[in-house]
């Protein structure tokens, strides 16, 4: 005995859900909430990265600097060294503006030691906090790798499944009614998650609604023609 319209309808339903089911496990996985994270700790991280650089290179060009003027400063210190102790012809006062000025040059090296101290400071933290951020984009690279290895895995077994079901679809189509399948295919159209519910307990399967009595006697009277719920609008299989 071939099986009616409805019997088929409610196969093809069946089928068609496990597609959107699929269709939707799709979806999430091209939007996937803890990937789009992932990617967007990434680029903080990366941005975070970049300006710790910049600023390390910032860094490294002062303490150039300050290590240059330090430089400057001992070699005039010794300069003023070589004349204090070994120019005969100064007369005491001439000592001792040398002597004052070495003394002051002196100073202005405690300090420029004391900056580029400082400077070596901000640099160590620096280097610190970069590895930090590099080990950290390191463990989160790993995980957006690994999670988009198994999505692309899981993405690919639901695409050769919904490709399965393209025979089975067609094959029960082509058994169906063109009119019941226009109207299935409307139903559908319209965002339902189904287009056909059957009357069990006296509910609507597709709404979980009950059906008055006098309903369901109406449309017994008339089982070769198709009914519709009217809470939900779907088919209703009787």
């Amino acid at each position: 005995m071939s099986e009616s319209n409805l019997e088929l309808l409610l196969k093809l339903q069946e089928v068609d859900c496990e597609c959107d089911s699929i269709e939707f496990r799709l979806s999430a996985i091209k939007n996937h909430k803890y990937l789009n994270e992932l990617e967007s700790k990434m680029a903080g991280l990366g941005s975070q990265k970049a300006m710790l650089i910049k600023t390390g290179q910032r860094l490294d060009s002062d303490i150039t600097a300050i290590e240059e003027k330090g430089e400057l400063i001992r070699r005039k210190i010794g300069d003023l060294d070589a004349k204090l102790y070994h120019q005969r012809d100064l007369n005491p006062k001439d000592l001792q503006v040398i002597a004052s000025e070495i003394e002051h040059q002196k100073r202005l090296l405690d300090e420029v030691d004391d900056e580029e101290l400082q400077l070596l400071d901000k640099s160590s933290e620096g280097e610190s906090s970069l590895n930090y951020f590099l080990l950290e984009e390191s463990k989160i690279l790993a995980q957006i790798e690994n999670l988009k290895t198994e999505l692309n895995a899981e993405s690919a077994g639901l695409k050769v499944r919904l490709a399965g079901f393209g025979d089975e679809i067609a094959e029960l189509r082509g058994k169906i009614s063109e009119e019941y399948l226009k109207i299935y295919d409307k139903i559908r159209s319209t965002g339902k998650p189904v287009a056909i519910g059957q009357l069990l307990n006296g509910k609507c399967t597709a709404c979980s609604v009950d059906i008055a009595t006098a309903e369901i006697n109406k449309m017994t009277a008339s089982k070769d023609e198709l009914n519709y719920c009217e809470q939900c609008g779907c088919i209703l299989v009787i």
